[in-house]
């Protein structure tokens, strides 16, 4: 009788543990870990310059290196001989399991403009795999979660633009396991951030080959 017990409690200890969806573990793994440190470099090719992270575990290195390989291939330069594509990758969140990073890319000493473009990067490394994690924008509770928090915001000083879902909502950012942010661009000028709770169906991910 005991042999039976113990086998069945082991076998509802394995059926918990593997039933734990990606979206349950990567919420449960921001609220459970420690922050680590990280260091950044510079780099330049041409007209195209990258600063991103440079001391990250390999799994995260790898993968944020493809990307910057890929901005340092861009061409798509604003007008100016002296135009410069540039590209900043600031780490907002980083341990063993997750990355966040707010990215941020500028067009600098153009002749007619000065644009900036922002995205974000949420990276989830688990039994082996990297996940890329985001936002579900087709969630009906996110897109009521947002909204509600859209009407109680301030806009930015000099702002006339209003945020608005369809348009505005960037992506999640990371910045601890207390904060975890929604970002919002309405333009250059009108940006913000807010904290929102996080819950399953606000998220979709896929691997990262």
């Amino acid at each position: 009788m005991k042999t039976l017990i113990k086998c069945l409690l082991l076998t509802l200890l394995f059926t918990s543990c593997n039933s734990q969806t990606i979206k349950s573990e990567f919420i449960y793994s921001i609220y459970n870990s420690t922050k680590l440190t990280n260091t950044s470099i510079t780099k330049t090719v041409g007209r195209v310059t990258v600063t991103y992270p440079n001391n990250l575990n390999s799994y995260f290195q790898n993968v944020i290196d493809k990307y910057v390989t890929e901005d340092l291939k861009r061409t798509d330069f604003c007008e100016g001989s002296d135009g410069v594509l540039g590209f900043e990758y600031e780490v907002r969140f980083y341990n063993n399991k997750i990355l966040s990073i707010h990215k941020i890319e500028y067009d600098d000493y153009c002749e007619f403009l000065n644009n900036e473009r922002y995205s974000s990067i949420n990276l989830f490394y688990s039994d082996g795999q990297i996940y890329s994690m985001g936002f579900d924008f087709n969630s009906e509770a996110l897109k009521s979660t947002i909204n509600t928090a859209i009407k109680n915001l301030p806009l930015a000083e000099g702002c006339e633009l209003e945020y608005n879902y369809e348009t505005s909502v960037i992506g999640l950012l990371i910045d601890d396991k207390s904060s975890v942010k929604c970002f919002l661009v309405a333009s250059k000028i009108c940006q913000t951030e807010f904290d929102i709770e996080l819950y399953e169906n606000f998220l979709v991910y896929q691997k990262v080959e």
